[in-house]
């Protein structure tokens, strides 16, 4: 019964939770690579920060990958940055080909997870661009790397040797991921728990408040009024453009999801940009860690000083030879550069491209190898 359930559930997306997963395409993630005509020598690695702001670069120009073309029409699907690659072109480097390995929601875990992975199955990119935000190391009170669904997904069986230590600290956590992969039942109670209250507990419940409740006291009416309740109480309602609306639904969104941000909450995940670092520096990749600009608006939902401490935190943890980009160290980001209040639109992409670009262009991470080699 379980070996049906499991097939089923990771073909045809039973649980809400699988289904989550296909939609932000974390298996199309790792296996679109082998559709790419040329092998990827810049590779992306992060979240939706990295995804949407390429995805609306290339909306807007010509694509040249054939697959490219019958994805863009998802940004969670797409993974080429075709912008960037032109970006490359024109600082004369050599011929650069782009894969965008971020996916939705990921963590910094999830980002060495799907490194890792990759590293083992393809050729090793000349550079790793990561981007990181404070929702990278601190999702909605998340920081753990087995809790996320990057790692629900993409850790499998064979990860377990190697891994295990990594992202399964103590013996409950690798009981727990054994019984996860085994049992269908056992690995998504929380939805069968959540079903059942929806559909067994609360109308029941329901049921009895409505019986032993009163029935209303009908208040009479005097004749038509020309305003709404919603008018009498909070004004006349005005026609809110589409930014504004998407903006609002973005800072609610991000207000839910900054709620248990502490700095000491960081902790997990920075050490996992640290080996991310020791990843790269093993197999002599460049790396370069972006910290992505985010708008005013944004910034207002943490705590006082918070985010200061954040960046802070961040450049401690980056070592040489990785390079540390500070996009927020700058005011150039005005609100035209975002599609909400954190994604940059394709104003912001092609300006991010700008300063990529720049960064894989510049010899000095090269001249460190050559040094501690020629020692």
């Amino acid at each position: 019964m379980n070996i049906f359930l499991n097939a089923e559930d990771r073909s045809k997306g039973i649980a809400p939770d699988t289904r989550s997963e296909q939609l932000f395409d974390y298996a199309g993630t790792e296996e679109s690579p082998k559709y790419l005509t040329h092998t990827a020598n810049v590779l992306l690695l992060g979240s939706s920060l990295f995804l949407h702001a390429e995805w609306s670069v290339d909306r807007t120009i010509p694509i040249t990958e054939p697959w490219g073309k019958t994805t863009i029409i998802s940004e969670s699907h797409y993974h080429l940055a075709q912008g960037l690659e032109n970006e490359l072109t024109k600082e004369g480097s050599e011929p650069s080909h782009v894969y965008n390995l971020a996916a939705g929601g990921a963590l910094i875990s999830d980002a060495y997870l799907l490194l890792f992975h990759y590293l083992q199955k393809h050729p090793k990119p000349s550079v790793v661009v990561l981007d990181c935000a404070p929702r990278s190391f601190n999702d909605t009170g998340v920081t753990e790397p087995d809790a996320t669904p990057v790692f629900d997904y993409c850790f499998q069986i064979q990860d377990f040797p190697e891994l295990h230590k990594v992202y399964l600290k103590g013996n409950s956590a690798k009981v727990n991921y054994v019984l996860s992969k085994v049992f269908f039942l056992y690995h998504h109670r929380k939805w069968l728990s959540e079903s059942a209250q929806k559909w067994l507990v609360q109308p029941l419940t329901d049921a009895t408040q409505v019986a032993q409740s009163k029935p209303p006291t009908k208040i009479p009416q005097y004749g038509a009024t020309s305003h709404t309740t919603n008018e009498i109480e909070n004004g006349p309602t005005v026609e809110r453009s589409e930014e504004s609306l998407r903006m609002a639904k973005s800072l609610q969104e991000y207000k839910d999801r900054y709620r248990f941000m502490t700095r000491y909450a960081l902790c997990p995940q920075l050490r996992f940009l640290e080996r991310i670092e020791d990843l790269c520096t093993e197999k002599q990749i460049k790396l370069i860690i972006v910290n992505m600009p985010l708008s005013k608006e944004n910034k207002k939902l943490f705590s006082d000083g918070f985010y200061d401490s954040y960046r802070a935190d961040v450049a401690k943890t980056v070592r040489s030879p990785a390079v540390f980009i500070d996009l927020a160290a700058s005011e150039n980001w005005p609100m035209s550069c975002y599609h909400d209040s954190v994604h940059l639109n394709e104003k912001g992409g092609a300006r991010l491209n700008k300063v990529i670009a720049n960064a894989i262009a510049q010899d000095a991470w090269q001249a460190h190898y050559d040094t501690t080699q020629s020692q």
